[in-house]
């Protein structure tokens, strides 16, 4: 097993370009400002030798990127409130698992020039010629841009490179190709650094292959190795790095920004155990869901791979694993006798990524027009005087997260769309219009009147504790309430009654999940928003 490669030190720019990083173990004196690892500088107040910003021997000083006081760095573990989407164009909305001899969507590898050759500027018109070349034949198939570049200047971002002829290189690349659809203004506002050279890739992918689809090359370190607490760790070791350095190239922002990530493990490397494997696919989650970009998993090697992600039985596959997080894709990297077989029987028991069909907006609610109007024209009333949550001090107030025209909208989805083949019921097709408008509107009443008893009324859309003594709790409120309440186990709800499986739709089982609610109950004495994680 390799030795993972240690974290590199950041180095603070910006607001805290004149202070010192705080490392474990330092001892400040007073007066000294250190930034810790979210890029927040803090005063110690005394000689302390708490991280910074941890307890009372430290007041704030600023945050490095300029975001306000009590609010969470630009470069800060994602929280997601919504998922990255998997919808990659070309692709399908099932997740794909291939080999190199099945049937999967058009992929090719461009090569692009590694780190080593950057400074020479014929080799770098070269590489860039190649590129032009390549696109101008594309047309919907999906690019990986693969070059060592992005792996070898994550800690510093590109800064011991020096100059890069990006400008010179690309305009004598355009010229030799006879190429003009690129303007001199597009290539004026590239550097001549490691970033101008990485969105040079982006402009000309998507300026001359405009129908592909493309995406960066990174690598599985070393991190995946080793022992890791939980999701904080992998972020320290790897992910904040990634992230921060794709956030400073701008790679998945703007007009030309890429569409996918494909991260890739090579085969010369030692194999990843399951819990390897978990802190590998941690990484990925956590890069894509700063980045707000799917991800693939490219040239995966199918002697170390295969069971780990397509299992001995349906029920061992990691595959809903891997969709859970951002993964669209896997690409194994040869072919076996058992990938081929394994992959055949997963096309029978496909995971599907996203819904495909008409979408709620495309349809009214009902066929019934007046009931339509009559529902939507009560959005006032029932913000101000229904959807209404309990205060502290026992007075109602207009909730800040439950909106009528949001219900309306979910609403639509669930009566039209459904989920797995339920719907919400309203209307009878054998009742007159007046009878299923007074349907329609009992079945929502008794909805609503149920979620105002449980989330609407503590303006909360997660799981409250409530659990107490006089319900039959040991204690009051504890943190195994995130389990399971009353004598419930939430893990045994998405197992089917009879395999002892997961449910299709149910998110797939963690046993290092690490989960922390958005929203929780206000009222007096109510505890904080429920927390799970391993032991």
């Amino acid at each position: 097993t390799p030795t993972p490669t240690p974290t590199p030190t950041p180095t603070p720019d910006g607001l805290c370009a004149d202070f010192s990083v705080w490392s474990q173990g330092e001892t400040a004196k007073a007066g000294e400002i250190l930034v810790n690892d979210d890029y927040v500088a803090f005063t110690a107040k005394w000689e302390t030798s708490s991280r910074p910003g941890s307890d009372d021997t430290w007041t704030w000083k600023v945050n490095c990127d300029g975001t306000a006081q009590g609010t969470a760095p630009l470069l800060s573990l994602p929280n997601a409130k919504d998922p990255v989407s998997l919808k990659v164009s070309g692709w399908p909305s099932d997740f794909v698992v291939a080999s190199p001899t099945s049937v999967a969507p058009d992929t090719i590898t461009a090569n692009a020039i590694n780190s080593a050759e950057l400074s020479d500027v014929a080799g770098l018109t070269n590489s860039f010629v190649s590129l032009i070349e390549t696109a101008k034949l594309l047309g919907s198939e999906s690019v990986i841009i693969n070059s060592n570049v992005l792996d070898n200047i994550t800690a510093d971002k590109g800064a011991f490179l020096g100059t890069v002829e990006v400008k010179q290189a690309l305009t004598a690349a355009l010229a030799s190709t006879n190429t003009n659809d690129i303007s001199d203004s597009d290539i004026n506002a590239l550097s001549d650094d490691a970033k101008g050279w990485a969105q040079a890739q982006n402009l000309i992918l998507s300026t001359l292959a405009p129908n592909a689809t493309f995406g960066w090359s990174l690598s599985i370190g070393d991190f995946a190795y080793a022992t890791h607490s939980g999701k904080r760790s992998v972020w320290n070791a790897a992910s904040k790095a990634t992230s921060d350095l794709l956030d400073k190239l701008a790679l998945y922002k703007g007009a030309s920004k890429a569409d996918f990530i494909a991260f890739t493990k090579s085969s010369s490397s030692a194999s990843l155990s399951s819990e390897q494997w978990h802190n590998a696919l941690e990484y990925v989650k956590q890069v894509t869901d700063f980045v707000q970009a799917p991800a693939m998993l490219s040239s995966v090697p199918t002697a170390q791979a295969t069971t780990y992600f397509m299992g001995n039985t349906a029920g061992e596959s990691k595959i809903r694993k891997a969709a859970h997080n951002n993964i669209f894709a896997i690409l194994f990297d040869t072919d076996s006798a058992a990938l081929n077989s394994k992959i055949a029987s997963y096309q029978s028991i496909k995971v599907p990524l996203y819904y495909v069909g008409a979408g709620s907006g495309v349809n009214p609610l009902t066929s019934i027009a007046s009931l339509n109007s009559d529902l939507s024209g009560i959005e006032s009333v029932m913000d101000s005087q229904v959807f209404l949550y309990e205060t502290p001090s026992s007075t109602w107030v207009p909730s800040t997260i439950y909106k009528w025209a949001d219900f309306l909208t979910g609403l639509n989805s669930m009566h039209n769309v459904g989920v797995a083949g339920d719907k919400f019921w309203l209307v009878d097709n054998s009742a007159d219009d007046a009878t299923n408008a007074m349907y329609a509107k009992v079945a929502i009443a008794a909805f609503l009147s149920q979620s105002m008893q449980e989330t609407i009324r503590f303006d909360a859309c997660d799981e409250n504790n409530w659990s107490e003594i006089k319900y039959g709790a040991k204690v009051d409120y504890p943190m195994t309430a995130s389990c399971g309440q009353l004598g419930q186990k939430y893990a045994d709800y998405g197992t089917h009654p009879v395999s002892g499986k997961d449910h299709a739709y149910s998110c797939p089982r963690d046993d290092k999940m690490e989960q922390t609610a958005n929203t929780h109950a206000k009222w007096y004495g109510a505890p904080a928003p429920i927390f799970a994680a391993p032991d």
